[in-house]
């Protein structure tokens, strides 16, 4: 390898090593995946709540995947992020029970995802990398 191709990898890592130490200033819980090639880049964490939380570095974005959070918690998710899946978030602030099924919302130029369960809920979302941090502060216990 040369010196230039070194630099690179090592500029590469950096970015991956700052982002992650980023988003784990956001959930402490946080940790790197050591099953994966590159574990900076892939963050896993699992919450007393039993939520799983996974977090997937690509290049100035996130992909942020939240499963088996109950839904109060997972509005306030939502909201942080900016992303509003009607009528989850809209019938949930006036009170009524969140209905079951799957939503699509398109923000940030590309698609989010929501599932609500009877008690639970998961979303997939693409972020750039600060809203991911203040996302995953949301998570953190009050």
């Amino acid at each position: 390898m040369g010196t230039a191709e070194l630099a690179w990898h090592a500029a590469r890592d950096g970015y991956y090593l700052s982002t992650a130490a980023l988003l784990c200033a956001g959930l402490p819980t946080l940790r790197p995946d050591h099953d994966k090639p590159e574990p900076y880049r892939h963050l896993r964490s699992a919450l007393p709540t039993g939520a799983d939380i996974t977090a997937n570095v690509d290049g100035e974005s996130v992909h942020l995947e939240v499963t088996g959070l109950p839904h109060h918690d997972m509005r306030r998710v939502c909201l942080a992020a900016q992303v509003y899946f009607d009528p989850f978030t809209v019938e949930t602030s006036l009170g009524r029970t969140p209905t079951p099924g799957k939503y699509t919302e398109r923000a940030r130029h590309t698609r989010q995802h929501l599932v609500v369960r009877a008690d639970t809920a998961d979303v997939r979302l693409n972020l750039p990398v600060p809203m991911a941090s203040s996302v995953l502060n949301t998570l953190r216990s009050p």
